[in-house]
């Protein structure tokens, strides 16, 4: 139990203190994995961005496909917001009954207008990348400003079954 919370004490102060990246070029770190296990190396930052996250990314993305194919019913959902840099993100992801939600894409849309027509083409982009059908969706929740009223109008008229109404959806990106 001990060594468990460690490790995650650990791991949280490598990724909450922005170093897990430049760790492996630390010696202390060097030193103390060594102590653990002599065979082991630590790759470097180099490897880890552009080898080992990259081919994750695609395992992950591969995977999340083959399971969202045999899906139904899912629930389509997209929001927006700023971050520390003051770029304009959007996450678009799915959501089924009983199951974790699926994240289709997160982009980046700093330097276009925020119109619906964008934020359609967002929508339009995550159902792509992750090979998901309009026919596997049931419902679009988004929160409610006008542009995103928008949105929801012209989803209904591209795909009438969908559900769109804010009352019995709720969005629940921005609840937290």
């Amino acid at each position: 139990m001990l060594n468990c919370l460690l490790s995650h004490c650990i791991l949280s102060a490598l990724v909450y203190g922005n170093i897990a990246l430049n760790v492996g070029a630390n010696s202390f770190m060097q030193d103390w994995v060594k102590t653990l296990r002599s065979t082991y190396k630590i790759p470097l930052k180099d490897a880890l961005t552009r080898t080992m996250l990259p081919a994750e990314a695609a395992r992950v993305q591969l995977f999340q496909r083959k399971l969202l194919a045999e899906k139904n019913f899912l629930t389509l959902m997209t929001d927006g917001w700023d971050d520390a840099m003051h770029r304009s993100l959007y996450g678009t992801l799915t959501a089924e009954r009983g199951n974790f939600p699926t994240v289709l894409s997160l982009e980046d849309i700093t330097g276009k207008r925020g119109s619906a027509a964008t934020i359609e083409e967002v929508l339009d982009n995550g159902l792509e990348k992750m090979g998901v059908d309009p026919k596997q969706l049931i419902g679009l929740v988004t929160d409610d400003p006008s542009v995103m009223g928008s949105v929801r109008n012209s989803f209904v008229r591209k795909y009438p079954w969908i559900i769109v109404s804010l009352n019995p959806l709720r969005c629940y990106l921005s609840a937290s």
